[in-house]
């Protein structure tokens, strides 16, 4: 039984750090460069999803969309990795997994969140109608 434990906990942590590769990999990428035209999310509703099959959704939008949902779900899993570090026994590999898994995260939701400032401006500050 301890061997089936270790070949789950093997495959995790490998599956974490391509995981973490991937989001490495992405954060190092401009709005640009991962594909987002202002333009077509500008126009778009802010609405539709890629989920409602009777809208048309052009691909910039799908792509915008998808950054965002993989975004989230990078957060979430850095999250769970946290949360997890005390009930496995490799405390350090996995807070260093999270940790560099959290800052690529960080780092593409930024890109994502200035991208969206260019293109509808800062609401924050923005007064009332």
């Amino acid at each position: 039984k301890g061997d089936i434990r270790q070949d789950k906990d093997a495959a995790f942590f490998s599956n974490a750090r391509i995981q973490g590769r991937i989001y490495g990999s992405l954060s190092g990428y401009s709005s640009q460069v991962l594909g987002l035209d202002e333009e077509s999310v500008r126009s778009w509703n802010g609405t539709d999803s890629p989920a409602d099959k009777s809208k048309d959704l052009n691909s910039e939008i799908k792509r915008f969309l998808h950054l965002k949902e993989i975004t989230l779900t990078g957060l979430n899993f850095a999250t769970q990795l946290y949360a997890m570090e005390s009930s496995i026994g490799e405390v350090d590999e996995v807070k260093e997994i999270a940790a560099k898994l959290l800052k690529s995260v960080t780092t593409i939701g930024t890109t994502l969140l200035q991208f969206e400032e260019e293109v509808h401006g800062s609401f924050l500050f923005r007064g009332g109608p």
